[in-house]
């Protein structure tokens, strides 16, 4: 009876760590109208299969390479930041959450009336633990233009505290608070769960040097400082070359690009917060950036993206050769450019990739711990209802203390490039420039109802029934110009000219 009930508190010890949803719901898009393809959109991995959506349009803010975001356990979208302002899931401030990252750079980017998102890639993120209840720190780094020494530079990394009030709502009770006020190089902060479940290693890099900070961060602060001189030595921003320094989902390895270098992977004690000198992954050509860095979700992989390529690294092989096991680029439908991006492990066990300029698509490595090209990489796996700005949000990968389950595999993926029943399939638009009529071919409506024609201002011109087969839009009517057509569930637009 005993090992009975023993058995029956392990499973539901179990499945209580499982359920933590912190990263259920990604966000990602900016700025408005959505009627020319702006907005925000989300993944959503909470009913057991991949979903995209649309979630709402807000003038000049921006959650993508310059945005984070956080869900509750339960996988409520409960959080955002674009580094200007700490935001609900709705996209309004909330309470004393704004005026992050004082000084020049925030008075320049962070105004109302530009596209406000402060200028640091991957420089804002959320962490908390199961232990902090409704407590989450926001990690953020500012930047400084500084013409003494001719660079670009982080003057500060902050952390910033979100706790509930009485009445249920968010608010900052400690706001810009100091983790470093030394210069620090940008687009270097991550951070990596202690294995107490209680506590964050944050790491960043001095500015010149080799010099690794490894702060240990608590649900109230700063719980002990630390530095490690180790590896390439930078003498400028331009130097270090990754846009996504990460440790791995087990917390054993942590790793950076260095112009000249190569990719540095460092052993990483987590238990202490101890660095071991790096070992070298050589790319193609160690002078160019590397774009997007990303574990498999068993740690033994290690994928990195390059221009249009995707590499992968099997990190058993002491040689650390790279494998190229994948290849994006070409334009979509609207003449927008892509190549491969930034990359996170979705909650799916999936990695995400997104397209590196401004527009929907998103590529997908399917199964990330098979080496070689078996890991099925998708160049344009996903159409986003919104274009995505560059790239993923930036998140800190959670799940990875006490025997949690990092990812689940059983969520079922939604869609192919070629195969996804919520969109437009088989679409073509002609003649373009067209003159008294403009008709559309579709092979298959799925969820839209309506076709509507704007104008570059975002007027609507017209809004036409949809139907499969062949339709016609009269234009004799319409004023010579360019024009968006686009579905009303905005999965889908073409930029069409009348000329009569």
């Amino acid at each position: 009876m005993k090992h009975t009930f023993n058995i029956i508190i392990l499973v539901l010890s179990t499945i209580s760590v499982y359920s933590q949803k912190y990263d259920y719901i990604w966000p990602i898009g900016y700025n408005a109208p959505s009627n020319l393809g702006w907005g925000l959109s989300s993944l959503d991995f909470n009913s057991g299969y991949v979903q995209k959506k649309f979630l709402f349009e807000i003038a000049d803010v921006t959650i993508g390479h310059d945005g984070s975001f956080i869900n509750d356990k339960n996988g409520n979208l409960i959080l955002m930041s674009n580094g200007c302002a700490i935001m609900n899931g709705d996209g309004g401030n909330i309470i004393n959450g704004d005026s992050l990252n004082p000084g020049r750079d925030f008075n320049t980017y962070c105004k109302e009336g530009i596209d406000r998102s402060y200028p640091i890639i991957n420089g804002n993120f959320f962490i908390t633990c199961k232990s902090w209840g409704d407590t989450y720190l926001l990690i953020h780094q500012s930047s400084l233009p500084d013409n003494s020494i001719k660079d670009f530079v982080g003057d500060h990394v902050y952390f910033s505290k979100v706790e509930r009030n009485v009445q249920g709502n968010f608010y900052v009770s400690k706001k810009n608070q100091d983790i470093s006020t030394g210069y620090s190089m940008i687009t270097t902060v991550s951070a990596l769960e202690h294995p107490d479940g209680e506590h964050w290693w944050i790491h960043y890099r001095a500015y010149q040097g080799n010099r690794h900070h490894i702060v240990l961060l608590g649900e109230d602060g700063i719980v002990q400082r630390d530095s490690q001189d180790l590896g390439a030595i930078f003498k400028s921003t331009n130097e270090p070359t990754s846009l996504q320094p990460r440790f791995s989902p087990d917390g054993s390895m942590y790793v950076f690009a260095t112009r000249g270098i190569g990719i540095e992977i460092y052993d990483f004690d987590r238990n202490i917060g101890k660095l071991s000198p790096p070992k070298i992954i050589h790319t193609y050509d160690d002078s160019l950036y590397c774009n997007g860095f990303c574990f498999s979700p068993n740690s033994k992989l290690f994928y990195y993206t390059k221009d249009t390529f995707v590499f992968q690294v099997n990190l058993e092989d002491t040689t650390l050769s790279s494998t190229e096991v994948g290849t994006a680029w070409g334009t979509d439908d609207n003449g927008w450019p892509y190549v491969t991006g930034l990359m996170h492990l979705g909650p799916d066990c999936r990695i995400y990739v997104s397209p590196n300029s401004s527009q929907r698509r998103m590529h997908v490595i399917h199964h990330p711990n098979v080496i070689g090209v078996g890991c099925g990489f998708e160049k344009s796996a996903i159409t986003m209802p919104t274009r995505i700005s560059f790239a993923v949000p930036n998140f800190m990968q959670f799940r990875s203390t006490g025997g949690a389950q990092l990812c689940d595999s059983s969520i079922q993926w939604f869609t192919t490039s070629i195969d996804d029943p919520t969109i437009i399939s088989g679409l073509k638009v002609y003649p373009n420039p067209a003159s008294d009529i403009l008709w559309l071919k579709i092979d298959r409506v799925g969820a839209s109802k309506n076709v509507l024609l704007y104008d570059l201002n975002g007027k609507e011109i017209g809004k036409y029934s949809i139907k499969e087969g062949v339709m016609s839009i009269p234009t004799g009517e319409i004023e010579n110009g360019f024009y968006i057509l686009t579905s009303d569930d905005r999965s889908w637009s073409e930029k069409v000219v009348i000329q009569h």
